[in-house]
């Protein structure tokens, strides 16, 4: 009854590529997690403040996008700054533009998908509910 009433963990997946999103997002269903997803991050402030998520997905090259921008915007203001921001990209320096941004790790393309989830679990310390 207790663990009913706690809340799932809500990711936010960011990325320009319609189908992996739908591929992360119903992984992370499955892992007991809710799973926003939005193919730009042009508007991730308004889904932000709507949603409340615990952790943010977001890919480094999208149309009109830039997400190591975006992330050190996002870590750089408070209230999103403790908002846990992970970097997807193929970029061979995924690395350093995650460093150079202040996120919190980076998950390299193409996806390993049980990567991912430990990656997102690491990030967050936290044990999913299966």
């Amino acid at each position: 009854m207790e663990q009913s009433l706690r809340k799932k963990p809500t990711i936010l997946l960011v990325d320009d590529d319609k189908d992996l999103l739908e591929l992360m997002r119903r992984k992370l269903v499955t892992e007991g997690c809710e799973a926003t997803i939005s193919q730009n991050g042009e508007k991730i402030n308004e889904i932000i403040e709507a949603k409340s998520p615990d952790c943010i997905l977001l890919d480094i090259h999208m149309d009109g996008v830039n997400g190591a921008d975006i992330c050190q915007r996002l870590k750089s203001q408070q209230p999103t700054s403790g908002i846990p921001v992970l970097l997807l990209s193929g970029n061979d320096n995924i690395d350093k533009i995650a460093a150079l941004c202040n996120a919190d790790g980076y998950i390299k393309k193409p996806l390993n998908v049980a990567l991912f989830v430990q990656k997102i679990k690491g990030v967050m310390n936290l044990r999913f509910v299966v």
